[in-house]
């Protein structure tokens, strides 16, 4: 009798202990990272402008459908961010600053958006609470499962910002950088249509200021030559 019963409990732990394995396991393979799109001269996006004389160029690509935003761990369209890849060319003798870069999307509509800080993304997403489901409540099993926790969510969101925002200072002499300004686009109900986006606040090497850029949201779109660098590492 006693035998049988330490069987019971011993096959019952193996079964547990099997539990916990798979379950941590599936949870590795459904983790995801963010890994940055590889990025051409800017002059190859469709929505550009280019600066002659200060040999610049500036382009846009919204990443405005779910098969774009995929490259995310967090789905910022439903939490009614727009990410938009900003894409900088500086193909001068001279590094380039954009300090003081100022991102601004105005609609078809005139209503003015500007580029969000990484704290008013992160209001945004955690304004409600948890980005992600949780697992909650008691576990069924006599071993208890871990379980994510709202910071680390947190510190999660807050690592890939940190990776994917636009936060350079200045762009090096015959160089590409790219990354990705949030807009706030609830507050609109057409962020795309017959918007542009206007960028200012880049200076030259004298500290002269340029003038702004004019990207139009609506001919933008993924570069159509096959990207041969990465142009965003930092």
């Amino acid at each position: 009798m006693v035998s049988s019963t330490a069987s019971r409990i011993f096959r019952r732990a193996i079964a547990c202990a099997c539990a916990i394995v798979l379950f941590s396991v599936a949870q590795a393979k459904e983790e995801k990272t963010y890994v940055a799109p590889l990025v051409v001269h800017a002059r190859t996006y469709a929505a550009h402008e280019e600066d002659p004389p200060d040999k610049i160029t500036v382009a846009i690509d919204p990443y405005d459908n779910s098969a774009k935003v995929n490259i995310f761990t967090v789905d910022y369209l439903k939490y009614g961010l727009l990410p938009v890849q900003l894409i900088i060319s500086n193909d001068g003798d001279q590094p380039i600053s954009v300090r003081y870069l100022k991102a601004e999307l105005e609609t078809g509509r005139k209503a003015k958006l500007e580029a969000l800080t990484e704290a008013e993304v992160m209001e945004r997403l955690f304004r409600h609470g948890e980005i992600r489901p949780h697992l909650q409540g008691p576990s069924p099993l006599p071993i208890p499962l871990p379980h994510k926790s709202k910071e680390s969510d947190a510190q999660k969101a807050r690592e890939e910002l940190d990776r994917a925002r636009f936060n350079f200072l200045a762009i090096e002499p015959h160089t590409t950088r790219a990354g990705f300004l949030f807009f706030d686009s609830s507050l609109v109900s057409d962020a795309i249509t017959g918007s542009y986006v206007y960028v200012s606040g880049v200076r030259n090497a004298q500290g002269q200021e340029l003038l702004y850029f004019e990207l139009s949201v609506d001919k933008a779109e993924s570069p159509a030559s096959t990207p041969s660098e990465a142009g965003s590492s930092k």
